[in-house]
């Protein structure tokens, strides 16, 4: 080999071994910039989530406690966008950290396609076009929560905030309505400035705070099954206070919808760890006050519905969420979409196999 060749040859290699530094670079970078990439797996939990009411958890007279509570006006987290780190990570398989997973270490339901038909190929398309509708917020603006109430041409999942007062009424209507009842429960947000309310479960709060609290929340009424973060986008990204949450969730066979108001949340990471029935939104109805934006994300809606085979979506009492819900809810059915709870889509999966989560592509 002349020295020609064996500088060609040096070049090649030297070539090759850049390009091999800059793909570990990146990958570094990509691990440094999602820490929350890698999901632990607690091996120790296989145990079947369930559906199911709870009565109050302790006693007192709820009307009393949160007497001193008065809002004009009730406000709102933002979503989370989805970021570009999201999207690489949601492409990629779930890796272990450490040695090699058995099959039966994650069990986790099949994404958003409970029952296609067809040969299961590309062409297959679901059997059924499920919206799951959640209205957060009931029960403080009395006029608009009686109006979404009394929607009866459709199945809804109804999120009561716990420190609302007198809505007894309320409440029983929708049951009367098909509709599910859940806790709408006050979480922290990143701003210092916005206020979820009291009872809310805060970061670095002990046991015994968070216990009260949560405890508070959950006896306000009864008749609920499952639970749903109002705001905390600090919250839901603290492990150390979601892992105390689903804990209790489990305890208390309930299931958690997270309204992913932070892109970094542990909802499904201590959902799994603690074998809890964990379901999260699709789609934001209005956080901008306008028929046409609330027309577009109900449209949105559809097409995922339609996609996957069920879309979670979540909206508020507002005028403009009425109208929206009004105009685009028999057309839908027209064109056979099901309007249907947070349960109706957990059986949909079947509670016959362990199931610990229910998730819906973004």
């Amino acid at each position: 080999m002349n020295i020609k060749q064996r500088l060609l040859e040096y070049k090649s290699t030297f070539h090759f071994c850049k390009k091999i530094r800059i793909f570990l670079f990146a990958l570094c970078l990509l691990v440094a910039a999602d820490r929350y990439w890698i999901v632990e797996i607690d091996r120790s939990m296989h145990d079947v989530a369930h559906v199911a009411s709870l009565e109050p958890a302790s006693g007192g007279d709820v009307e009393e406690m949160f007497s001193n509570v008065t809002f004009s006006k009730l406000v709102y987290e933002e979503p989370v966008k989805t970021s570009v780190i999201d999207n690489i990570k949601a492409k990629l398989p779930s890796l272990p950290l450490f040695g090699k997973d058995k099959a039966e270490d994650i069990i986790i339901a099949p994404k958003a396609r409970p029952d296609h038909v067809g040969d299961g190929g590309l062409l297959a398309t679901p059997k059924h076009k499920r919206i799951a509708i959640v209205i957060d917020d009931l029960g403080i603006d009395k006029k608009h929560s009686s109006a979404i109430v009394a929607m009866d041409n459709f199945k809804m999942t109804l999120a009561f905030l716990p420190y609302a007062q007198h809505i007894g009424g309320l409440l029983e209507h929708g049951k009367a309505n098909g509709h599910e009842i859940i806790v709408h429960m006050p979480m922290q947000p990143q701003s210092d400035t916005i206020d979820p309310g009291p009872v809310v479960l805060k970061v670095g709060m002990t046991a015994e705070q968070l216990m009260d609290n949560l405890d508070k929340g959950l006896s306000a009424f009864d008749g609920y099954v499952g639970i749903n973060n109002h705001m905390g986008s600090k919250f839901t990204s603290d492990p150390i206070g979601m892992d105390f949450l689903m804990r209790e969730l489990k305890k208390r066979n309930l299931y958690f919808l997270d309204s992913v108001t932070s892109a970094a949340t542990q909802g499904e990471k201590m959902a799994k760890r603690h074998g809890v029935t964990y379901l999260r939104r699709n789609v934001f109805l209005d956080h901008e006050e306008s028929d046409k934006f609330v027309n577009k994300a109900l449209a949105k809606c559809a097409k995922v519905a339609a996609k996957t085979g069920v879309c979670i979506a979540i909206g508020h009492p507002k005028d403009v969420t009425i109208r929206g819900l009004n105009n685009f809810v028999s057309k839908a059915q027209d064109e056979g979409f099901e309007f249907v709870s947070l349960s109706d889509v957990l059986d949909a999966r079947g509670h016959s196999a362990p199931l610990q989560m229910v998730e819906t592509q973004r």
